[in-house]
């Protein structure tokens, strides 16, 4: 990534409420190709299916246990290798 580039999609990304009220907003970054989007989308919907029928301890999201959020929001991102979501950490340069 070069200097004055941003890492995700300023046009692009997908919101999902928990059952508590707060928002997690899933970060894609730019050229990402469909399939991947749907990919992350789904491990998303999956995530949220997982917390709203309780069967989820949150541990399909990497890091959201200590996740910080703001403005009631969580940044996550899609880990193509590792086939996860994980907490992006915004005042970390997005990492």
């Amino acid at each position: 990534m070069k200097p004055g580039e941003d890492k995700y999609s300023l046009v692009f990304s997908v919101y999902g409420e928990m059952p508590n009220g707060s928002r997690l907003k899933l970060l894609v970054e730019p050229g990402t190709n469909p399939d991947d989007m749907e990919r992350a989308a789904e491990a998303l919907l999956e995530a949220l299916r997982g917390m709203y029928d309780q069967e989820s301890d949150h541990s399909q999201i990497a890091g959201l246990d200590k996740a910080v959020a703001m403005n009631r929001t969580t940044l996550l991102a899609y880990d193509l290798g590792r086939g996860e979501l994980a907490v992006v950490n915004p005042m970390n340069n997005g990492e």
